[in-house]
């Protein structure tokens, strides 16, 4: 995205938070109010089954943190329409007993998952996941 786009949504969404705090109606819930269209309802769902199936080197994933859906121009996801991306960050033990850190990103257009990438260097990660708003998942909780 170019730096005119991230300054529009940094307003947008600065704007937006000014809006819920002088109203008093911050949102207290979990989960986005509205879904946008590209995202399938069950979209948690279909998170949790990704990442069993995608982090196959950490187990005990804990602490787990969701984003709400980002909708933008669908690049090679959509290129005639728009993507949703949703980020998802979490702390997971490896297979030797480490503890590490990680963060996925889902892609979703048309109201079905599309895929899903770690996120794995620091601009990756500052573009996708650092300045969302992120809540607890507790989908994950107990999960292995």
């Amino acid at each position: 995205m170019h730096a005119f786009g991230f300054t529009a949504a940094v307003v947008v969404s600065a704007t937006a938070l000014i809006l819920d705090q002088v109203s008093g109606a911050a949102a207290q819930s979990a989960r986005p109010a509205k879904l946008p269209p590209e995202v399938p309802a069950n979209y948690r769902r279909l998170i949790v089954e990704d990442m069993k199936s995608a982090v196959t080197t950490q187990t005990h994933i804990r602490d787990a943190q969701i984003a709400e859906p980002e909708v933008t121009w669908g690049g090679f996801i959509n290129p005639l329409g728009k993507a949703a991306t949703i980020c998802v960050t979490y702390t997971a033990t490896n297979v030797f007993g480490g503890t590490v850190s990680g963060a996925r990103l889902f892609y979703f257009a048309e109201g079905r998952f599309v895929r899903s990438g770690a996120v794995s260097d620091r601009m990756s990660y500052w573009r996708w996941c650092q300045s969302r708003p992120y809540t607890r998942f507790q989908e994950f909780d107990g999960v292995r």
